[in-house]
């Protein structure tokens, strides 16, 4: 009689052997690895090699799969399949065959007649195992890079010629992010849960197609990420999808840029010179001075507080109709339209010409006139008259012959919009919107209207992406305003989040008091422990000052502002708001300055009062710090009442 063990070994090897449409034939050897559970062999009827051993902390069994010794040479990816075997589900670990499955079908999803896609080199380093290949589609090939790292999986996908794009947006590359498992369902794997998320980033280096020998490849280990483009997208968080649509180059307000620059060049120009003046100062007053330039430079942490609690609030806001409408809008199937292949031959055509004029004077009067003329351009493609382009684009947009032949590979592949299938699948897409309750009643008659007329005759007579704009505009318009109850809810829960900070901040200070009266009262105290303290307060000032902000914002700006705008007393809610924070920072510079003077006195006097004045102000502080809670609770009371009273 088989152990226990073996014997659900063996059930999980049978389940993971008929998902592969084969059947377990031959029960191997058990072995063990150190001290771990032990491994069982098994074999199928195709020759593939099965281990299988319980695992404690995924709570089932691990299956390996084996590819038989001939087709392992065939297998340039991972010639083992892993799979997790639970009682009642099984799991498949993402591995570079599903990736391979997924960007062809991603493609073909998009209207790419893709033909294959073959693995051409492998890089191994330690714990990252990098795949190369390409996948064609006629005469077109992308490469491609998947990337296994820290147990990830990754891809990156460009045209082969990035100067005639065809796959992707002109100097553009899609990169994807994998899920790590795949539940099996009904014996099939359902490959459109594979994907995390992807975007499109814009490339400025061959990193993809790298070979391994390159001298280069050790530090391309995230190969065709140009340095420049990676720190500009960090510093000005371009990976989030509302600061692209903001101020990216396609964004809204390109110039709202200049503002981050501001930022990091007045800071970085006042820490340089506080730095120095403090080191001038030490070097003078000589003493235990270190402690609290090490606390000055905890500033830093307030980079991770601001990741963290940037999610956070994020996460609050979520189900309102406007963050839902974006993750609509962000999904694979609403962006799928979009990037399919008649619109993609379109985009990169304008783009290519648009970046002829970009950083002169005369890029809006090029790109008018390109409208004006666009319906003529787009009837000779209908026509199915390309060889008439260059004439076109001689004589009525007014190129010369290099502007010319520079378009002209892409004006061969432009193709013709359906009219029926654009109206079909655009009102599919914001049809769900209205399912999901997330457009105005009234409004849903004029977002039909324009779906079905005004984006078809848009897109034949603007740019691409300023038809889109449109949609996105409409869409905007008829996105119906947050409800009582969800609005309650959120101010419910920004409240209850940032109650546990307004608990810290009082503790905060009272244990700043208690340093102080032990500076006074304790001679015997360690200066090291002035030193912890010190760091302590530095760490605290980040994390309160990052979570009041980040998690009280979306009251401010999801419900405060929005009643300002809906206010017929208000001219302009944002006049209104600015004045409202320049009182706060007047406020601020006054009383602080005033608690300065009314602490420093509480010293002076103290000789003259026998120490009540020093005492007292103490007091008086810890007061009206009480006070000042009192009041934050109140106005958190207050909207939620408010919210409750106006359902």
């Amino acid at each position: 009689m088989e152990p226990p063990e073996k014997d659900g070994a063996k059930q999980a090897a049978e389940k993971v052997a008929s998902f592969l449409n084969t059947r377990i034939t031959k029960t191997g050897i058990t072995y063990r690895v150190l001290s771990f559970n032990p491994r069982h062999l098994f074999f199928d009827n195709a020759g593939h090699t099965y281990t299988a051993h319980f695992n404690q902390r995924t709570k089932g069994y691990l299956v390996l799969v084996e590819s038989a010794p001939e087709t392992k040479k065939n297998e340039l990816a991972f010639p083992v399949q892993k799979f997790l075997v639970r009682r009642k589900s099984i799991f498949i670990y993402t591995n570079f065959t599903l990736i391979a499955e997924y960007l062809s079908r991603f493609l073909k999803k998009r209207g790419y007649p893709v033909g294959k896609t073959d693995w051409s080199e492998t890089t191994s380093v330690f714990q990252f195992k990098i795949v190369r290949g390409a996948i064609t589609a006629g005469p077109f090939s992308a490469l491609v890079q998947a990337n296994f790292i820290r147990n990830r999986f990754s891809a990156r996908m460009k045209d082969k010629d990035e100067k005639t794009p065809y796959f992707c947006s002109l100097h553009n590359q899609y990169v994807f992010t994998f899920r790590h498992r795949l539940l099996i369902k009904n014996g099939a794997v359902n490959l459109d849960n594979l994907l995390l998320s992807y975007a499109e980033n814009e490339i400025k280096s061959a990193g993809i197609n790298r070979s391994p020998g390159d001298a280069k490849s050790y530090l391309n280990i995230l190969p065709g990420v140009n340095p420049v483009a990676l720190f500009k997208k960090t510093i000005y968080g371009l990976r989030s999808p509302n600061l692209r649509a903001f101020y990216s180059d396609e964004g809204l307000m390109p110039e709202a840029r200049r503002v981050m620059n501001l930022v990091i060049l007045l800071n970085l120009a006042s820490s340089i010179i506080s730095a120095s003046v403090f080191v001038r100062v030490a070097e003078r007053l000589k003493g235990n001075t270190w402690y609290t330039l090490a606390a000055g430079a905890l500033l830093f942490l307030r980079v991770p507080a601001e990741i963290f609690n940037m999610r956070r609030s994020l996460k609050i806001t979520r189900n309102l109709p406007g963050s839902r409408i974006q993750k609509i809008e962000d999904s694979e199937e609403f962006r799928a339209v979009y990037e399919a292949k008649p619109f993609r031959s379109w985009r990169n055509f304008e783009r290519g010409y648009t970046e002829l004029f970009r950083g002169t004077e005369y890029l809006p009067e090029k790109i008018e006139k390109y409208r004006l003329v666009k319906p003529t351009l787009y009837k000779l493609i209908a026509e199915g008259k390309k060889e008439e382009v260059a004439l076109f684009l001689r004589n009525e947009l007014g190129l010369n012959e290099e502007a010319t032949a520079s378009l002209l590979p892409l004006a061969q592949q432009l193709q013709p919009l359906d009219r029926e299938e654009v109206k079909a699948v655009f009102s599919n897409r914001i049809e769900r919107l209205k399912k999901e309750g997330l457009t105005l009643e009234s409004e849903w008659p004029n977002l039909l209207e324009f779906v079905n007329r005004t984006l078809p005759n848009l897109l034949e007579r603007d740019t691409v992406s300023g038809a889109y704009k449109s949609l996105k505009n409409a869409l905007k318009r008829a996105e119906r305003p947050p409800e009582r109850a969800e609005l309650f809810t959120l101010v419910d829960t920004c409240y209850r989040t940032l109650i546990p900070f307004r608990r810290a901040d009082f503790l905060f200070v009272i244990s700043l008091l208690i340093v102080g009266y032990s500076a006074t009262y304790s001679p015997d105290m360690p200066i090291i422990a002035f030193a912890i303290y010190y760091l302590f307060n530095g760490v605290m000032i980040q994390l309160l000052l990052s979570g009041y902000e980040r998690i009280s914002m979306p009251v401010w700006m999801q419900y405060i502002f929005r009643e300002m705008e809906n206010d017929p007393a208000i001219v302009s809610a944002s006049d209104t708001w600015n004045e409202f924070n320049s009182q706060q920072t007047r406020l601020l510079t006054i009383f602080s300055s005033l608690g300065l003077i009314l602490g420093v006195s509480g010293r002076l006097l103290a000789k003259t009062t026998h120490n009540i004045s020093w005492f007292g102000v103490d007091a008086l502080a810890v007061l009206l710090l009480l006070l000042g809670l009192r009041e934050w609770f109140k106005f958190y009371q207050g909207l939620r009442r408010r919210c409750r009273l106006e359902e």
